[in-house]
């Protein structure tokens, strides 16, 4: 195994107990709360962290210095919308639709 994929499973193994976490202290603080009810909000922050690494990934884009020509920035510029709106998609956190990223 690589450090790299060390590190992944590590990170994987704290985001499971910081979810675990999350789950017991909601759980404490509404017991007569569902699963789903407890999961939501833990699920919607990472969809929203998702959502904010590929816009971050994808800032460079909308720079004035950026060799994208017109056409490019607006495909990107409407990718970065679309990533915005993913919140007040139908179903969301646990129905997520992420859109494509341009290929220009």
């Amino acid at each position: 195994m690589t450090e790299q994929e060390q590190n992944d499973a590590l990170y994987q193994q704290w985001m499971e107990c910081r979810k675990s976490l999350q789950t017991y202290e909601a759980r404490k603080a509404n017991p007569e709360a569902t699963a789903e009810q407890l999961l939501e909000p833990i699920l919607a922050g990472e969809v929203r962290a998702e959502r904010n690494r590929r816009l971050a990934a994808c800032d460079w884009t909308q720079l004035a210095d950026s060799p994208l020509d017109l056409d490019g920035k607006g495909a990107w510029q409407l990718y970065r919308e679309t990533l915005r709106m993913v919140p007040q998609q139908a179903g969301f956190p646990w129905n997520v639709q992420w859109p494509p990223e341009p290929t220009t």
